[in-house]
């Protein structure tokens, strides 16, 4: 069984893309502590199609909390230089994140653009799953700096 289930905060703003088919696709990093150590966090590299990745682009930012589900997908490639690459990504299903909502208002399942003048408290709020399409040529950069 591969299921992948990991809680942290985004290290970067998301960027919104389409396949050619038309299907919406994020790719992002979260930063995520590793359980007992306050001062070791990995960053995992995430993918997140069509409702899933435009909740996850429309919503969140960087520093969001979220949490997602789905699965580890490992992609091998030949890169520039024709070196082997290998690549292990979470195949995210579906995503949830804490954001500031009115106490009096309900939380709909969908995100809703409703702003609140009152005191906010974080309410979980989840995101649709998505379906899988493939990108071509398109990979996490392995030597990019990470934002934390």
């Amino acid at each position: 069984m591969n299921n992948a289930i990991l809680t942290g905060r985004l290290t970067a703003d998301p960027e919104l893309k389409k396949t050619t088919s038309g299907t919406s696709v994020v790719r992002f990093r979260i930063a995520v502590r590793r359980r007992g150590s306050k001062d070791k966090t990995d960053f995992q590299p995430c993918t997140a199609w069509g409702n899933t990745a435009e909740f996850i682009f429309k919503y969140l930012s960087k520093g969001s909390p979220i949490s997602v589900s789905g699965s580890l997908q490992v992609e091998e490639w030949k890169d520039k230089d024709g070196n082997n690459r290998t690549s292990i990504f979470v195949n995210v299903e579906e995503a949830e994140s804490f954001r500031q909502t009115d106490h009096s208002s309900p939380v709909p399942d969908q995100p809703t653009d409703n702003s609140s003048t009152e005191k906010p408290s974080e309410t979980p709020v989840q995101a649709a799953s998505g379906s899988v399409d493939v990108l071509q040529n398109e990979y996490f950069g392995h030597e990019e700096q990470l934002p934390f």
